[in-house]
């Protein structure tokens, strides 16, 4: 079920519909963006994947990143317990550190924007979700 069907579909209104997506592979992002954007849609986007915004709750590493490499340090710092479920150890709490982080990488990151690798608009979506 789509996004935007979930929205349509729910009994009680949703203030806001989010999506994540991943640069890593999607063949048609941009074409997801707009469709996402004529849906009244936010999409957030993380360059390479989404990882990379896990990642920096632990590592303060702004660089270019290939996807093995990034595996390979997700599998370091033992943030996944097994496939793609995080570990009860995961410092959610680091979500501050993460956003700085994140900013640095590109501070005008916004929803709908794909922003260089490595880079996600997760603190725009943080900001939401605190209130910010």
């Amino acid at each position: 079920m789509s996004c935007h069907d979930v929205r349509d579909k729910a009994i009680d209104p949703f203030d806001i519909a989010v999506c994540l997506i991943d640069v890593d592979t999607h063949a048609k992002l941009k074409e997801a963006l707009a469709l996402a954007a004529r849906n009244e849609i936010s999409v957030v986007v993380s360059n390479l994947k989404f990882e990379v915004w896990l990642l920096w709750h632990v590592v303060e590493s702004v660089t270019h990143f290939e996807s093995k490499q990034l595996d390979r340090m997700m599998s370091e710092q033992k943030i996944f317990e097994k496939e793609k479920s995080l570990s009860p150890k995961f410092p959610v709490e680091n979500y501050k550190r993460a956003c700085q982080i994140a900013r640095r990488a590109d501070p005008k990151l916004g929803p709908g924007e794909i922003g260089p690798n490595s880079s996600t608009g997760m603190p725009w979506l943080i900001d939401i979700l605190t209130s910010k």
